[in-house]
């Protein structure tokens, strides 16, 4: 194989990996019933009724919201392509929420601010 041959091969080899970051999340409904971790403290457990209602985030046009029957609902910022984040007060408590949408499936994870607190799950089919 020659030297241009190998230039080649490489530049289709990289192209392929960055496929996955160049591509959008597009519009997309995904619905998400969170559980909470394993390590979560006691003083954690209160949220975890919340959070186990369904939780519903909808893409449209590159814009983000997240939706839930547990309290949590508004727009969402994109942190980056199919990656969205909404700082939310639930009762009383600050949480981060995260919709990695790039991945597949989609995941959701909520963490409270200035505690070890978090639920994740990843999109129901």
């Amino acid at each position: 194989m020659d030297l241009a041959q190998r230039f080649a091969y490489l530049a289709v080899a990289i192209a392929a990996a960055l496929l996955p970051d160049l591509a959008d999340a597009g519009d997309s409904v995904s619905r998400f019933h969170m559980q909470p971790d394993r390590q979560n403290e006691e003083a954690c457990h209160g949220l975890d009724d919340n959070m186990a209602l369904e939780h519903t985030v909808t893409v449209t046009n590159g814009d983000a919201e997240i939706a839930s029957r547990g309290g949590i609902v508004g727009r969402m910022s994109a942190e980056r392509r199919g990656v969205y984040r909404l700082v939310f007060e639930l009762e009383g408590k600050r949480v981060d929420v995260v919709a990695d949408l790039v991945r597949q499936p989609g995941r959701l994870t909520v963490t409270e601010r200035g505690r070890t607190c978090r639920w994740s799950a990843t999109a129901e089919e």
